[in-house]
């Protein structure tokens, strides 16, 4: 009997998972870092977190541009130059003395986020899949889970072994051990291994929600700006991004405040990761059997209930602090990878950089915004109260969209 052979897509998947682990250190593993330079330089909170602020503000303005790019130079270029600029950013980082030296490294690391980073590898995996597109795109987000697993504890045990500047220099090394052989296997399409979306074997299942017809492959960016719903998600992404990366970026300085050491903090950050781990994955493969809508309206009432909890951690830490990790941890990562499947949906085809390079454009510049002003709030009052109360409202109000979100009709969806 003939053993049937792996789907080389599973193996792309593989390589494509790493490498954005690698591309996102700036975003999982860097804030842990920065508290050295707090602590070291004197520095305020607004100004350790002006870099990650900074970070989504040029990741904002250059995504456009990146979509393009991987449009016309393919997604696998675009992963290698991501991966060089990550290794260039943690090479300098230990020359930090001042404030904007700090802003430098992250606009290199928005560089490195924006070439090799979503936008390349979910356009990647669009050209790969699409019965398993869910699991697919689900599973190579979890890369960025796994990153703010491993990273947080590895900086943890390096840096009080090492101080903060040798642990950058041996986070360069590796960033390039684990680049180069995942680079080496990926292909862009199919077609250069002489296979098929999916593989030759995949079942095809009438009424699931797999992109299939013509008219979503040939959509232009001016026809997606053209349709209302388009903005409905927009806000929805700039809603969801407000919230996580204001959360995420402050967090370690959140958890300084209620009194956690860095040992306590990298083990909530792990806890946290773990759960986006689960998310990714559970909202990805629900994505493929149930209306997309609805898991992502499901993902961001996950994500409202862990706002609440963060509200009471500074109460009752040993209770709160667990549980938001666990329910946020779900929830963010679930409208995390639900936006970008939701997006997939509706335009996937051979403009789909670009159009995601617009979604990317409106969630980062909130992204920007809830770092900033998550910080620059804490520095005024002291405390993250209202922030916190500011992201229950935010998240509230990416629920109502959410539910208002239909389908283009200008996507015809089998």
């Amino acid at each position: 009997m003939k053993m049937k052979s792996l789907f080389y897509g599973w193996l792309v998947l593989a390589s494509a998972f790493i490498i954005f682990a690698v591309v996102t250190i700036g975003v999982n593993g860097l804030p842990l870092l920065n508290v050295s330079l707090k602590e070291i330089f004197g520095w305020t909170h607004e100004q350790v977190t002006r870099g990650p602020s900074v970070l989504y503000f040029v990741v904002a303005i250059v995504s456009p541009f990146a979509g393009a790019l991987v449009d016309r130079f393919g997604p696998r270029l675009m992963m290698g130059v991501g991966s060089l600029l990550t290794v260039l950013a943690l090479l300098l980082y230990p020359h930090i003395t001042e404030p904007w030296h700090l802003v430098g490294i992250y606009v290199l690391c928005a560089a490195s986020i924006t070439l090799g980073g979503a936008i390349a590898g979910v356009t990647l995996l669009s050209y790969w899949f699409n019965r398993y597109r869910g699991i697919a795109v689900g599973i190579y987000l979890v890369g960025s889970s796994l990153g703010g697993i491993v990273f947080p504890q590895l900086i943890a045990a390096l840096t009080q072994a090492n101080g903060w500047q040798k642990t950058a220099l041996i986070l360069a090394a590796v960033a390039v051990l684990l680049a180069v052989v995942p680079l080496l296997l990926v292909r862009n399409r199919p077609a250069e291994k002489n296979t098929v979306p999916d593989g030759q074997d995949a079942p095809v299942i009438a009424g699931t929600n797999a992109v299939a017809s013509s008219d979503a492959g040939n959509l232009t960016l001016a026809d997606a700006l053209g349709n209302p719903m388009f903005y409905l998600v927009l806000y929805v992404t700039a809603a969801v991004f407000f919230c996580i990366t204001g959360v995420v970026q402050n967090f370690a300085l959140f958890m300084r405040d209620v009194g956690l050491n860095d040992t306590q903090t990298a083990n909530a950050l792990s806890l946290f990761f773990i759960c986006s781990i689960a998310g990714k994955l559970i909202f990805g493969a629900l994505s493929d059997r149930f209306s997309k809508k609805s898991i992502l309206v499901a993902a961001v009432v996950n994500m409202t209930i862990g706002s609440v909890l963060m509200r009471f951690i500074p109460h009752n830490s040993d209770i709160f602090l667990p549980l938001f990790a666990v329910i946020y941890g779900l929830g963010y990562s679930g409208a995390f990878t639900m936006v970008q499947l939701t997006v997939a949906e509706y335009y996937a085809g051979k403009n789909f950089g670009k159009i995601l390079g617009v979604v990317t454009t409106m969630d980062t510049l909130a992204g920007s915004a809830g770092i900033y002003l998550l910080g620059t709030l804490r520095t005024m009052q002291g405390d993250y109260l209202t922030g916190i109360h500011i992201l229950i409202g935010v998240s509230v109000s990416a629920v109502l969209c959410a539910l208002l979100i239909r389908r283009p009709q200008a996507v015809a969806l089998t």
